[in-house]
């Protein structure tokens, strides 16, 4: 993982973020995704490659834990931090949470790991800068 800049020289890490970054040039990951956020609709359901546990490592140095269901909700732990969310869209590897403390985050899944981008607040969405993570599969949760 590369939280605090230990692992940035790995090459798998600079290929994640580098493949993150271009793609966002090009064109956005989500279309609307301002408005998929602002919608409250309920969760929606996310492919079984999703549904798990996974640690996030963000490049600030936090982690957190984050668990994804079937159905769509998610709950995410941090030392600092506990709350429940929901799947507001899903589609082409991209999966955007909405969690019930005002913050969003955006999972790119790319080989068995996902990129994240975390906003801090909903209204930072899409266009602020996210704090970047990376996540994987917790040891001995489901694949």
């Amino acid at each position: 993982m590369f939280a605090g800049g230990r692992d940035n020289h790995l090459p798998e890490v600079k290929a994640l973020l580098a493949f993150v970054a271009a793609k966002q040039k090009v064109g956005p990951l989500c279309g609307g995704a301002a408005a998929i956020v602002a919608k409250n609709r309920g969760a929606q359901p996310i492919d079984d490659a999703w549904i798990g546990q996974w640690t996030v490592e963000f490049a600030n140095g936090v982690v957190e834990t984050c668990d994804l269901v079937k159905e769509g909700t998610a709950n995410v732990t941090e030392p600092k931090r506990r709350s429940p969310g929901k799947v507001r869209d899903s589609m082409n590897g991209v999966v955007v949470l909405a969690f019930d403390d005002d913050r969003v985050e955006r999972w790119t899944k790319i080989g068995h790991r996902m990129v994240v981008e975390h906003w801090a607040s909903s209204d930072q969405f899409p266009g602020g800068a996210p704090v970047l993570g990376i996540a994987e599969r917790t040891a001995g949760a489901k694949k």
